[in-house]
């Protein structure tokens, strides 16, 4: 999770055009590596030397870095997420999703008109058998 001062995460919701709560480390890494290779952040001479952009300086609060820094400064910028607190969040969030397609699948089972229309690509098969009976 990252800290509430950190601009990092803008950076990269801003890059990725995706919102999430929760970043590992690695796609955090992954993130910056696939930037600093597309946008050509990194110095000819030297390619261990990244070379900030105006958005990446104000992200990580530096002009240039090692590569072996970028761990070091990622890090700064976010907080350990109890992994207890994030596995239940996790859960209870599978379990929701579950328990909505029960719902929607009973729903099909007795006829009835689902609550909310379910688009042809999201139904499964079972479901698409029982519309045409």
């Amino acid at each position: 999770m990252f800290k509430p001062e950190s601009d990092l995460k803008t950076f990269l919701t801003d890059k990725t055009q995706i919102w999430k709560t929760y970043y590992s480390l690695a796609e955090i890494l992954t993130i910056l590596k696939e930037v600093v290779r597309g946008e050509g952040l990194f110095d000819p001479n030297n390619p261990s030397i990244i070379l900030c952009s105006p958005e990446l300086e104000k992200a990580l609060g530096m002009k240039a870095l090692h590569v072996t820094q970028i761990r070091d400064q990622v890090i700064s910028h976010v907080t350990k997420v109890p992994e207890h607190s994030f596995r239940t969040q996790f859960i209870e969030l599978e379990r929701q999703r579950e328990r909505e397609r029960q719902r929607r699948h009973n729903d099909l089972l007795i006829g009835r008109t689902p609550r909310h229309p379910i688009h042809p690509d999201n139904m499964t098969r079972e479901m698409r058998q029982q519309l045409r009976h």
